[in-house]
């Protein structure tokens, strides 16, 4: 992978885990931020089938850990083409998925009030990851 897009990919990655602290620190801390959070989160709930949102955003993340896991095990172990940072990243996009879906299923709404935007956030890190991990399969088979 160029080195610019790989490094541009990693800093949307931290931005986004950054975005996730400081939305949930002023969330919890500011008065006008809670107030803003609690009716948008009321908005989703009425607006936007959040169980189903829900239950497909867990199917879709034990996909891609899936796909995660058949490309780390049929490079490493069946063409041993994969180098010490292909591993890593494999490893990487499945600790990211794993704790993103621990993160579904043990938080709600009511227990985090910054909910839905901190899935939202985390989402697009682990979608970052996948595309870094895809693009980086698909250089090593070239």
């Amino acid at each position: 992978m160029k080195k610019t897009l790989y490094s541009i990919t990693i800093l949307f990655q931290i931005a986004f885990l950054i975005g996730c602290k400081v939305f949930e620190k002023y969330a919890n801390t500011r008065m006008g931020m809670h107030r803003w959070v609690t009716y948008t989160n009321r908005n989703f709930e009425r607006d936007y089938p959040i169980e189903s949102l829900k239950i497909a955003l867990i199917a879709i993340l034990i996909v891609f850990t899936i796909i995660a896991i058949i490309l780390l095990i049929q490079n490493t172990i069946l063409k041993k083409s994969y180098n010490l940072f292909g591993k890593l990243m494999g490893l990487l996009t499945i600790i990211i998925n794993t704790l993103l879906l621990k993160f579904v299923l043990t938080n709600t709404q009511y227990t985090n009030s910054s909910y839905f935007f901190l899935i939202m956030m985390l989402s697009m890190v682990s979608i970052l990851q996948i595309i870094k991990l895809i693009v980086h399969t698909r250089m090593i088979k070239n």
